[in-house]
């Protein structure tokens, strides 16, 4: 089902017009009035969270504390053409603890996605030293928790892709 091209500003119908300015213009008022109870609704809040109500307490924290991010690590030789040793820089970035099992799995689908835009932008063909190292790469990481980010699918034909 194809889109409808947007409208220009003229284009757009008057009562539609209407319908938005009157929903950004009553948005606009319940922003005032929260912003001039923001004091009371704030102690009413902090009230409630001391004495136990738990959403009132996530609700203070939520706006408190930021959500913790981690600190980003430029992993070298992730963009290099081999995905063999793209996921070995990997799992050596895991293996000495500067990067933890989520940031790997989600480099590892990283690579293993390019790696597969890669093949299908050529049209499916890779060498049979690629099909090894992809072997290779699948074997490694068989059995732990990377094991699902290496697709199962056959490359190629013959009898070395049907394995």
């Amino acid at each position: 089902m194809g889109h409808f091209p947007k409208l220009k500003p003229e284009e757009i119908p008057q009562e539609v017009r209407e319908a938005r300015n009157a929903r950004r213009v009553h948005s606009e008022r319940a922003r005032r009035e929260i912003e001039e109870s923001l004091p009371e609704i704030t102690t009413v809040t902090i009230a409630k969270a001391k004495s136990g109500d738990m959403r009132a307490a996530r609700l203070c924290l939520d706006k408190v504390l930021a959500p913790a991010k981690g600190e980003r690590i430029k992993i070298t030789d992730i963009d290099h053409a081999d995905p063999q040793v793209a996921a070995d820089s990997v799992m050596g970035y895991l293996a000495r603890g500067e990067i933890d099992p989520e940031q790997a799995s989600h480099c590892l689908d990283a690579v293993a996605k390019r790696f597969d835009l890669r093949v299908l932008s050529q049209g499916m063909a890779i060498s049979g030293e690629q099909w090894m190292r992809l072997m290779r790469l699948r074997e490694m990481v068989r059995g732990s928790p990377f094991a699902a980010l290496m697709p199962s699918v056959a490359i190629g034909g013959g009898a070395e892709a049907s394995q």
